[in-house]
């Protein structure tokens, strides 16, 4: 082709942009998939939500890109602090009826900490509670880093409403640290294999572990400032802050009022007619937000990202976690609430288990979402 001619431009995204679907819909899909962690302490319904998660993942995730690893960092993480957690449960926790699993060195403490012991006897009661918490924590983890797995975080904020691009700026920037910092753990393991200086076990990551964290955060505050300077943060010129004040209140509001009825709806206990229309009032108080802020936008979009079937089938099987949750609790609450003190066998939830499996098969076999708009050729 000639020097100085513009040929038309290629508006075809690569495969794995075309098969990640709509940044909202995973996180909606992810959203209902850890409430069934949320609703239960059976290990079989926590188990089954972690391999969901991780296998939707591996199917799903191009191997690739930098931010597919993240939900492998994480949970690595996840791991340890469980492990952690059980440490303080054995020494720390309340020492409660059950089976003698081991006794520990006490420890006397003075009279204005009566209430706290240190060691003694280790229960079997105390250990699966610790499990069980541990696991709901994993659990969770896994299902909320499905999306910055699967999704660039550059498309999440590009699909965020114009109301809330300036908390998509953070939340973008804020989730760029964990795929930045296992980018530059893979280069120095690289780097220093190839000059032959170790690379692996305590004595790899106390040579590595200074740059990593410098070159993460020095990454995130690049994409920061070059985000600032494309008009998606601070305020824009002509801007009434009136009408700022206001959209933020309501967005606030809406948080506030929409967790109070999501706690309420989770909660067994809790009133199903209070929970849903605290969550119906935050639902009215976003769209107010949304649309006020809308109205004082400057951003423009170079390509659309619609909403195809594929998000709707994807959505459709976090609803089906959701449904399947309340009925399974509806009809046999108990096989989800087993006792850990004194320690009973979980039962198999049925209808938790078909829901979950619905919802991996939405999520593999969903094909991904619809190509871009294309771009307008010169």
């Amino acid at each position: 082709q000639p020097l100085g001619r513009v040929g038309p431009l290629d508006a075809t995204p690569p495969p794995a942009m075309n098969d990640a679907g709509h940044p909202g819909a995973w996180w909606i899909w992810s959203l209902l998939v850890a409430s069934a962690a949320l609703r239960t302490t059976n290990v079989i319904v926590l188990a089954l939500v972690i391999a969901v998660s991780t296998q939707v993942v591996v199917a799903r995730s191009d191997p690739g890109s930098p931010w597919s690893r993240t939900q492998r960092y994480v949970l690595s993480f996840a791991v340890v602090i469980g492990v952690l957690r059980l440490g303080l449960v054995a020494a720390f926790a309340p020492r409660t009826p059950g089976t003698v699993l081991l006794t520990l060195p006490t420890l006397d403490l003075p009279t204005w900490m009566a209430g706290v012991t240190v060691g003694g006897p280790v229960t079997t009661g105390a250990m699966l509670t610790g499990i069980v918490e541990s696991m709901r924590l994993i659990a969770l983890l896994a299902a909320f880093t499905v999306p910055p797995s699967l999704v660039s975080p550059h498309r999440t904020v590009r699909a965020l409403p114009d109301g809330v691009a300036e908390l998509g700026v953070i939340t973008t920037v804020a989730l760029t640290v964990t795929p930045a910092a296992a980018e530059h753990v893979r280069r120095l393991a690289e780097t220093r294999r190839l000059r032959g200086r170790p690379h692996r076990g305590l004595r790899g990551l106390k040579g590595s572990i200074t740059a990593v964290l410098e070159g993460s955060f020095d990454h995130s505050l690049t994409l920061a400032a070059s985000m600032d300077a494309r008009g998606y943060g601070g305020r824009r010129p002509g801007e009434d802050p009136g009408t700022r004040r206001t959209a933020a209140a309501l967005l606030i509001a809406a948080v506030v009022v929409a967790s109070l009825g999501a706690f309420v709806l989770l909660n067994p206990g809790g009133s199903r007619l209070i929970g849903v229309g605290a969550m119906a009032l935050g639902a009215l108080f976003v769209t107010l937000a949304l649309r006020g802020a809308s109205t004082r936008s400057t951003r423009t979009r170079y390509r659309r990202m619609p909403w195809t079937r594929s998000d709707w089938i994807l959505v459709a099987g976090g609803i089906a976690v959701l449904l399947g949750g309340i009925a399974q609790s509806r009809l046999d609450g108990v096989a989800l609430l087993p006792s850990t003190n004194p320690p009973e066998m979980p039962q198999l939830p049925i209808v938790t288990m078909v829901a979950l499996a619905i919802a991996y098969g939405c999520a593999v076999f969903s094909g991904g979402a619809a190509k871009l708009e294309p771009a307008v050729t010169p």
